[in-house]
């Protein structure tokens, strides 16, 4: 192998968001929101989830479908 070269992540080479889902504590730091909101979020059906065992995820594509309803409202308040 060359002296430097940059080793690849095969989990990247087949994604190339390097995450497929996300626990709640990241999507709270992600989107900048309190705990209470991402579960108002889920609640209310905004954002879905998927569990994995025990644990509960959001998907990178839920995350990137809530940001662009965000975006089309204007960016109007949607969490009640």
């Amino acid at each position: 192998m060359e002296t430097g070269a940059k080793q690849s992540n095969p989990r990247n080479d087949c994604w190339p968001h390097g995450k497929l889902v996300y626990s709640l504590e990241e999507c709270e730091a992600l989107l900048s929101i309190s705990r209470s909101q991402i579960y108002r979020l889920i609640d209310q059906g905004d954002i879905q989830t998927v569990k994995i065992g025990r644990s509960r995820r959001i998907t990178h594509s839920q995350l990137d479908n809530f940001v662009a309803r965000l975006h089309q409202a204007g960016g109007l308040d949607v969490i009640r």
